[in-house]
């Protein structure tokens, strides 16, 4: 019964950065910045930002727009593949976007939405998960 038990939490620790994978697709729909009255999901900020540009009648691209467009698709291709180097470079993809949005418009740490939240930890959480993975899949072809 106890042998049970401890290999039923193994392998529900192998699944984390696949959890943290599908966190980062949901995160990309849920708000990342939040005012008072209203709210911006990631998917809405590459959207006002290509706004911005045409109707500013500047024809300066925004790279990070399109490279936000690439955080779902990443999170999603990583939870279908679980595999620890897609893992990681999702992971990591997802913080330098993020951090160069950031960089871009320079918004306030206290403006930020539960989606942007959930990105930065799932993103961490997913790295963490990787290596776990990678641990987990040595110590099987080991025995």
């Amino acid at each position: 019964m106890k042998k049970n038990i401890v290999k039923n939490m193994e392998s529900k620790k192998k699944q984390i950065a696949r959890i943290c994978a599908v966190l980062i697709v949901v995160s990309y729909f849920l708000p990342w910045f939040s005012a008072v009255i209203f709210s911006v999901s990631g998917y809405q900020l590459g959207m006002l930002a290509e706004l911005r540009g045409n109707f500013s009648g500047n024809d300066e691209i925004i790279f990070w727009v399109y490279a936000s467009y690439i955080i779902p698709v990443l999170g999603l291709a990583s939870a279908i593949m679980n595999q620890k180097r897609l893992y990681l470079m999702t992971s990591v993809y997802t913080l330098l976007v993020i951090t160069w949005i950031f960089l871009d418009i320079g918004i306030d740490l206290r403006t930020m939405g539960i989606g942007l939240i959930i990105s930065v930890f799932a993103s961490i959480g997913q790295i963490w998960g990787s290596f776990y993975l990678n641990n987990e899949l040595k110590a099987s072809t080991a025995e």
